[in-house]
């Protein structure tokens, strides 16, 4: 399990903490453009005229290709190598940027919002394999996840400053600007600091230093069996895609918990509070909550970078489940200031959780698909999390808002006994490996 420890520690390579700054920076652009549509809405709305139905028809076609985008782009991560395709991303969505600012009607506009979302869509398998090798992944991979949670917190606010300013038009120009710039950049990275290989072959990490071959065995954080026997380690290469199947789904749930539940909390605070609180009024501050919350998500992002650098993966994502769902329970019964504290520590917990998972998957996925592994994993987190709004609205409708919340929280209980599996599994590798012969 050499291979899963050396990237956890020691000295950076050359280059090796400015391609890090490069890609938080990006992954924060690319959840800004995600998050521009929804921002200038009503000032689109106002220029062409078109019912909001259309508009919002438009916005899940958005969405959609963003989620398969990281389909292609893993493939082409594995056969082209992760700075390329960073590169493409940020070129593709620089043009889109601006195919989208100048869009003369509704249908255009339309077409050009799914090319943005395609070409967005092909980062997060690039921009994640890049990060699987650097020399302190998990601390990187949680620095990432706060600068882009940031990212979406802000993004908003500026690119709504910039409508009102001048023109939504000038907003998406802007971001089109800052992703060619990104690709410039990218260019001298490349020469300098990044391998032009793909991350498929083995032998290279992300700056071009020398990394130990991939083990075909249960990473270092499942199992401690460097001496295990040929017997013991052809069973456990032969079930290699079943621990990966289990992180896929524990990231899936959750993904699908956290769009559930971030829907409609601004609606659960303005119901569930009335009058003021510290001050501020309920409905004003059922608008301000969504900016908490993904706060809250840049702050677990942060804290779960830490822990996976000190805990075991396996107990810290289950620990963070078992967290989870009480959490969302409270959410459905608690009022005033209380449910503002439960949800910002619930959007915590929920991404706590992240840096680990994201380990895992790199650990699990197998020689030469590691970009594959990252492009299927943000696939099902994007598109299954996508149904997790209309549950919670076919709940909200029958049941009430609160009972959501009861929902996701059963959900919740659904990914706590999958981590347990998950743990299970490890240990139960581990045991065999002790077990062989030597």
């Amino acid at each position: 399990m050499a291979h899963a420890m050396a990237h956890q520690g020691g000295a950076r390579a050359p280059g090796e903490r400015s391609l890090v700054y490069t890609l938080s920076g990006v992954h924060a652009l690319i959840h800004a453009i995600e998050l521009a549509y929804a921002a200038l809405l009503l000032r689109i709305e106002a220029e062409f005229g078109t019912n909001l139905l259309l508009l919002g028809v438009f916005a899940n076609v958005a969405a959609f290709t963003f989620g398969v985008g990281a389909l292609p782009a893993g493939v082409l991560v594995d056969r082209l190598g992760s700075m390329r395709v960073l590169r493409i991303t940020l070129a593709g969505s620089a043009l889109a940027a601006l195919l989208v600012a100048a869009s003369p009607s509704e249908l255009t506009l339309g077409v050009t919002l799914a090319l943005l979302g395609i070409t967005t869509g092909l980062y997060h398998p690039a921009g994640f394999a890049l990060l699987a090798r650097t020399t302190r992944r998990t601390r990187d991979v949680a620095m990432h996840g706060v600068v882009g949670s940031l990212g979406i917190a802000v993004a908003p606010v500026l690119l709504s400053g910039i409508a009102l300013a001048t023109d939504w038009r000038l907003s998406y120009v802007a971001l089109g600007a800052l992703s060619a710039v990104g690709f410039l950049y990218t260019l001298r990275l490349a020469r300098g600091a990044a391998p032009e290989t793909p991350s498929g072959e083995p032998g290279t990490t992300c700056c071009g230093q020398a990394a130990p071959r991939p083990d075909p065995t249960p990473p270092a954080s499942a199992t401690e069996d460097r001496g295990a026997a040929p017997a013991a380690a052809a069973a456990l290469r032969r079930f290699w895609w079943l621990p990966l199947a289990v992180v896929y789904f524990v990231n899936v749930i959750q993904g699908f918990v956290y769009r559930g539940s971030v829907t409609f909390i601004p609606t659960h605070i303005e119901e569930q509070i009335t009058g003021a609180v510290l001050g501020v009024d309920g409905a004003a501050l059922a608008g301000a909550l969504a900016t908490v919350a993904l706060l809250g998500s840049a702050v677990g992002w942060y804290v779960g970078g830490i822990l996976a650098e000190r805990l075991p993966a396996y107990p810290l994502i289950l620990g963070a489940w078992v967290a989870t769902a009480p959490l969302l329970l409270l959410i459905s019964v608690a009022d005033g200031a209380p449910l503002i504290v439960v949800t910002f520590i619930f959007v915590v917990m929920n991404f706590a959780m992240a840096p680990a998972l994201v380990t895992l998957i790199a650990d699990f996925s197998p020689p030469g698909r590691i970009g594959a592994s990252f492009g299927m994993m943000f696939f099902l987190a994007f598109g299954m999390g996508s149904f997790a709004a209309t549950l919670a609205g076919f709940t909200a409708d029958r049941w009430g808002v609160d009972a959501v919340f009861v929902v996701l929280a059963a959900v919740s209980g659904g990914g706590a006994l999958t981590s347990a599996a998950l743990y299970y599994l490890a240990r139960g590798s581990r045991r065999s490996a002790a077990a062989a012969p030597s």
